[in-house]
């Protein structure tokens, strides 16, 4: 099963100012959601669809994330870069 990738505003925004060398690890860690969601950390420990999924150089990178399986949807909430 493939998911559908939705990224909210914020997020889009937050892609937009990220470092070039973050963009390719960014696009990999976006196909592995699509592929496999649940791959990531859940950050609420009260709902385990809320999760984290780090990428690029030592996880320098973290893409927050909301999965809802009754879409085949993951919905990016946040992208940050620490670098």
């Amino acid at each position: 099963m493939t998911y559908q990738i939705l990224v909210y505003p914020l997020a889009k925004e937050q892609i937009l100012i990220l470092p070039f060398d973050a963009l390719l690890p960014l696009a990999e860690a976006m196909t592995v959601l699509e592929m496999t969601p649940y791959v990531g950390q859940p950050y609420r420990p009260s709902n385990d669809r809320f999760r984290e999924l780090r990428f690029g150089p030592e996880g320098v990178g973290r893409i927050n994330y909301l999965v809802l399986d009754e879409h085949d949807r993951v919905d990016v909430l946040q992208v940050t870069w620490w670098k």
